[in-house]
């Protein structure tokens, strides 16, 4: 079940769930509206037959941190999450047997996401109808879901630059129709797999400025 709920906390500061915190349960912030950052560094969240940290709708005026060592097993969701600077998930290391690893479809990112740096999921990376203001990194990660979607940027607005390089590798498929990225769109050494279906699907997309695929193997 749940080990910590605060659906709509209210609060003017800022949330630490760091230094060491581990949760063995659900921890929601539902609609919470937060003043400064949220900072989960390190954190180890764990819920093996659902959720492990739900945001949803949630409003965070500063970045929110899920670094430094943060692991969740369990599905982490910022459905419709409201962000005011940046969302850093550098290193994080997110796993899901049971819906997506990572959830941000309908998302609001103000500044970049980092989704880099030895960044791993296993599960589906969903950012569907997401908005980002600055750019989307995701350099030496790790993304996999090798019986279906392994990142899915449907419709997804991107106002700087996508980077899918520097060792990233993906098992299954990457799909982005309709997607728009205002930058360019960078996937030099890259690995893309999926043996059973398509590893790249791009339908309708728009780049606006150039399209780099200097890809290793597919």
């Amino acid at each position: 079940g749940k080990a910590l709920v605060m659906d709509e906390m209210k609060v003017k500061g800022s949330v630490f769930l760091n230094g060491g915190f581990s949760a063995n349960g659900e921890i929601r912030l539902h609609s919470a509206v937060i003043g400064g950052q949220l900072n989960c560094r390190g954190a180890t969240l764990a819920n093996e037959n659902g959720k492990a940290l739900v945001m949803d709708e949630m409003k965070v005026k500063g970045s929110v941190f899920l670094n430094g060592g943060f692991s969740a097993n369990g599905e982490v969701r910022l459905h419709s999450a409201v962000i005011g600077e940046q969302l850093i998930c550098r290193g994080a290391t997110l796993a899901s047997t049971n819906g997506p690893a990572l959830m941000m479809d309908e998302v609001k990112v103000k500044g970049s996401v980092f989704l880099n740096d030895r960044f791993s999921a296993k599960g589906e990376v969903r950012l569907h109808s997401a908005v980002i203001g600055g750019q989307l990194i995701c350099s030496d990660a790790a993304f996999a879901n090798e019986n279906g979607l392994a990142l899915v940027m449907d419709e997804a607005e991107v106002k700087g630059r996508v980077f899918l390089n520097d060792r990233f590798s993906v098992k299954g498929e990457i799909r982005l129709i309709g997607a728009v990225i205002s930058g360019q769109r960078v996937c030099s050494d890259s690995a893309f797999a999926n043996k059973d279906g398509k590893a790249l699907v791009m339908d309708e997309a728009e780049v606006k400025r150039s399209l780099f695929l200097n890809i290793d193997s597919v």
